[in-house]
């Protein structure tokens, strides 16, 4: 995968409705905890929001760190059905990284996250660490 530098650490918005604001405030809140997670080593990172995974998948947050070579996909969703949860594990069942050890992802169910915002940080830290 290139590096796109002008692209990383951008946070993008894909649907643009006061439905999606939960949504945004908790993608925005992972990259903020990435960062500060990896500040001392953030030149091995790559962190893009709304980032392709394949052909037709798009996470919300795609964390890279070129030392541990890890990859991780974020997707923050609002339903949690049965049905998207196997589309999920199915797509992510082997999803590999060239060059990276592992690669996994991350569901963050926006229903079990506080609407306060130092709880939901706290939370969203959690998950990270």
């Amino acid at each position: 995968m290139t590096i796109h530098w002008n692209e990383q650490n951008k946070i993008r918005i894909r649907e643009s409705d006061e439905s999606q604001q939960k949504h945004l405030i908790v993608k925005s809140l992972v990259m903020l905890h990435l960062k500060i997670k990896h500040k001392k080593d953030s030149h091995w990172m790559k962190l893009y929001s709304e980032f392709p995974i394949g052909d037709k998948k798009i996470c919300d947050v795609y964390y890279e760190n070129i030392k541990t070579k890890e990859a991780i996909a974020y997707e923050v969703q609002k339903n949690v059905s049965k049905k998207w949860l196997e589309e999920t594990n199915e797509f992510y069942k082997d999803w590999e990284v060239y060059g990276m050890k592992t690669s996994d992802y991350i569901i963050i169910d926006l229903n079990k996250l506080s609407n306060n915002i130092e709880e939901m940080s706290k939370q969203i830290k959690e998950l990270i660490i």
